[in-house]
């Protein structure tokens, strides 16, 4: 690409995802990925593409066990037969919150290594790239990680209140290929 500052062809230098926020929804789960990932010059860092980011992951559902039963695991025997989905439901409160902070957020880059044939007798089969790299598609993005814990906190008749914590590892990439970026100059 041409950049408008330099005045000649330059290549991207690494994408910022500075303007990329994460957020968590506490009560359901929800991990929602928004902003805008840019390619700057690697000449004089001066903006030349973007791409505009707006995901969301269901993290929430991504838990085993589900929260009815992890409750009824942690009932005593006497009352798992009283802990229905809808008492689960009425009396059991589920929150959301990330372990260990924020989650990370970084660039990421990565080229295609396969193709699918189109013709002949192995139509349809993916098989690996081989030879330079010079034709093949490039995909730049941010990728999310980190860790979301889930905590149930319930109250069974005549005892303490019980909590039970969990977590789950999530990473999920919002990826384009760098021609399908929109152009900033």
């Amino acid at each position: 690409m041409r950049c408008p500052d330099c005045n000649k062809f330059v290549a991207f230098d690494d994408g910022n995802v500075d303007e990329v926020e994460v957020e968590l929804d506490e009560d359901t789960g929800t991990v929602g990925i928004s902003g805008r990932v840019v390619l700057p010059c690697a000449e004089c860092g001066t903006e030349l593409k973007e791409l505009g980011v707006d995901d969301s992951i269901e993290a929430g559902d991504d838990f085993e066990p589900s929260v009815p039963d992890a409750v009824r695991a942690a009932v005593p025997e006497s009352f798992r037969a009283t802990a229905t989905d809808e008492w689960v439901e009425k009396n059991a409160k589920v929150r959301y919150e990330w372990e260990g902070g924020d989650a990370d957020k970084e660039f990421s880059e990565r080229q295609q290594s396969t193709y699918v044939v189109r013709k002949g007798k192995d139509k349809g089969k993916t098989k690996p790239l081989k030879g330079p790299s010079r034709f093949r598609k490039t995909y730049k993005g941010v990728t999310v990680t980190g860790t979301v814990k889930r905590t149930i906190t319930f109250t069974v008749p005549g005892s303490p209140g019980t909590e039970i914590d969990d977590t789950h590892d999530v990473e999920h990439t919002v990826e384009e290929q760098a021609s399908g970026f929109d152009e900033l100059t």
